[in-house]
């Protein structure tokens, strides 16, 4: 993997992260950081997927986007409970994990699209 796809996936996070640490102390803020950390970390490890992907068929590519999109949907589901019983904002914890999660997504795809052979022409 080039390293200008992780590197550029670090500024991306960090940059958003500026964002919520801005906020005055809230139920909002606090949800929207926590939502900010989860994606961030789910972010790192399917980062590592994509990158033992990009040698491989097309296939395991499809696969560890597949894992990391479901990692995703479960954390999204345990952090939003966690942060209703913890007395933070569930919306402040969707807005924080989204804000990662949409540029993060695109910068694995473009990687694995980069480094995926074009497909053969079949012969008639």
């Amino acid at each position: 993997m080039s390293h200008r796809y992780p590197l550029l996936a670090l500024c991306c996070w960090l940059a958003v992260g500026a964002s919520p640490f801005a906020l005055p102390a809230g139920s909002f803020a606090t949800g929207l950081r926590g939502g900010w950390l989860i994606a961030g970390a789910v972010g790192v490890c399917t980062f590592a997927l994509v990158a033992w992907a990009m040698q491989r068929p097309l296939a395991a590519a499809l696969g560890a986007t597949t894992v990391g999109f479901l990692s995703r949907l479960a954390l999204l589901s345990v952090g939003l409970v966690a942060t209703a019983r913890l007395g933070g904002s569930p919306a402040g914890y969707c807005t924080g994990f989204f804000a990662v999660y949409l540029p993060l997504q695109a910068i694995e795809i473009a990687a694995l699209l980069r480094c995926q052979p074009p497909a053969r022409e079949a012969r008639a």
